[in-house]
């Protein structure tokens, strides 16, 4: 009994894969916390961005001279 107890402490087998498990989740958890910090400016950058170019052209793309299909 007692070395089944030892063999299974001094078992090293799915080591590893704990360890990318937990790396995940680290980094899973840091993504979730960088997106909470500054994910509302991000949106505000893009939301900026595409009012910008829709005053630079506010048709759409092209214009009917330009545009080759109908």
């Amino acid at each position: 009994m007692v070395e089944t107890i030892e063999r299974f402490f001094k078992d090293e087998r799915g080591q590893s894969m704990t360890e990318y498990i937990l790396i995940t989740v680290l980094v899973a958890i840091a993504l979730i916390g960088a997106w909470k910090l500054f994910g509302h400016k991000l949106f505000d950058l893009i939301k900026g961005s595409a009012e910008e170019i829709d005053k630079i052209n506010p048709e759409g793309v092209g214009d009917k001279k330009s545009y080759p299909f109908k």
